[in-house]
């Protein structure tokens, strides 16, 4: 395994694109990333900033959960090379739930990109695009980017442990739509998967400490979407059939 200690992504991603520093003249989007501390981060910051492409300036809010207090000092040595707006390390953890919540009421832009320390993007995500989505079509409130073959039903395992479903059920289906000419899969599922969301909207669901953040957010759509007969503004970026655009590492 490499030694993480001297690794400075700004050198290999950011200087190379003349994004040395944070300018005024050019949009803003703030990342938030939880992490338990494990090597994993430093793959996935260097997967994040190969493959998103984004013409702005990305900000990272950081929040770190120590489990493993031997690589506290590398990851701040990491996020020192980039902007970072808001990092803290929490000892003994925070937890799941709490250290998102604290980030999503960190976040000082309309939208915000949600990256946890274990993936890897297995394709060119074109930032700019989404973001355009998201400022013309206000419905849009959330759209993640998928682990596995995109399937014409979303499997509701989190509505499922709550017992809000009848075991067996498969899940509620998807389908295509497309927004200006963007491919999109309709779904009522929340994902903390890797995604993009707008912040306003996250910031209103009420949620509780002691519960997974993902589940309550999942069931403030299946609400929404079942029983108000509402869209729930959620989608994966895609088509049905398409394969995994993001890999789980953790």
């Amino acid at each position: 395994m490499r030694d993480n200690t001297s690794f400075d992504i700004r050198s290999k991603f950011w200087a190379e694109a003349g994004r040395d520093c944070i300018t005024t003249d050019r949009p803003l989007l703030d990342v938030i990333v939880t992490s338990s501390v494990r090597d994993t981060i430093f793959r996935t910051i260097e997967s994040f900033l190969e493959n998103v492409r984004f013409s702005g300036q990305f900000r990272f809010n950081v929040n770190v959960d120590c489990c493993y207090s031997r690589n506290v000092q590398k990851i701040e040595n990491l996020f020192r090379g980039l902007s970072t707006g808001y990092f803290t390390v929490n000892d003994p953890p925070l937890g799941f739930t709490r250290s998102v919540a604290r980030l999503i009421r960190a976040v000082k832009t309309e939208y915000y990109f949600h990256l946890e320390d274990d993936w890897l993007f297995l394709r060119p995500i074109a930032l700019d695009e989404l973001i355009t989505l998201l400022d013309n079509h206000g419905e849009i409130k959330h759209i993640r980017f998928s682990k596995e073959k995109i399937l014409p039903f979303d499997e509701l395992y989190y509505l499922r442990k709550l017992k809000f479903v009848p075991m067996g059920y498969q899940g509620f289906k998807t389908r295509n739509v497309f927004v200006e000419e963007t491919p999109l899969v309709e779904t009522m599922n929340y994902s903390a998967n890797p995604n993009i969301s707008r912040t306003k909207h996250f910031r209103r669901i009420p949620y509780v400490n002691s519960l997974d953040i993902e589940q309550q957010f999942a069931l403030h759509s299946f609400v929404k979407k079942v029983i108000f007969r509402r869209r729930s503004g959620y989608y994966i970026y895609g088509r049905i059939g398409d394969s995994a655009s993001i890999q789980h590492i953790g």
